[in-house]
């Protein structure tokens, strides 16, 4: 196995942001699953095979988007505990010195855990990453199944869809050219 498809497989797992499987194992629940993607189905009202398909991928992609949402607050939560848990421990470190000293007070560790609240660049980069493209392409099925059902239905097809899902910083630079 290369160190690419490793590094992809790992990631799979430890997000599952890239999982080929809607459930991943011992995390999702199969049957939440089932009833969630039975929900959207019965929302959007595919038929035939082709919207079928249609509607389980978007079924699949706001599901996805569902864990990143979940996988951005589990890595605040970390980050979070772990400034509480490195002030206890220099506590009991301090606690233990014979020359007593100055415990870390409880405002200087909420202080520092209030600016761990929006992510470091590196966290935040990743998670937007995916976040972007699973709604660019929950944005495209969803234009599809549109597309079929107004044709099904003999009705006039909705005009291009357009992903307006791109950075502000692009839109800015955009608007700039055009002055």
């Amino acid at each position: 196995m290369t160190k690419s498809a490793k590094s992809n497989n790992t990631n799979a797992v430890t997000h599952g942001f890239r999982s080929e499987r809607p459930v991943i194992p011992g995390l999702e629940d199969q049957a939440e699953w089932q009833r969630y993607l039975a929900g959207i189905a019965e929302s959007l009202a595919p038929e035939g095979g082709f919207e079928q398909e249609l509607a389980a991928r978007i079924a699949s992609l706001l599901w996805r988007l569902r864990r990143v949402t979940r996988h951005e607050t589990a890595t605040t939560r970390g980050i979070i505990e772990g400034i509480q848990s490195k002030a206890d421990y220099a506590n009991a470190r301090i606690a233990a010195r014979e020359d007593g000293g100055d415990l870390i007070s409880a405002a200087r560790v909420y202080k520092d855990q209030e600016r761990h609240l929006v992510l470091d660049a590196r966290n935040l980069d990743s998670i937007m990453r995916y976040e972007a493209h699973f709604h660019s392409q929950l944005h495209q099925a969803l234009h599809e199944l549109e597309v079929l059902q107004a044709r099904r239905r003999a009705e006039q097809t909705p005009l291009a869809a357009q992903d307006i899902s791109a950075p502000p910083a692009m839109y800015l630079a955009a608007a700039r050219q055009l002055q």
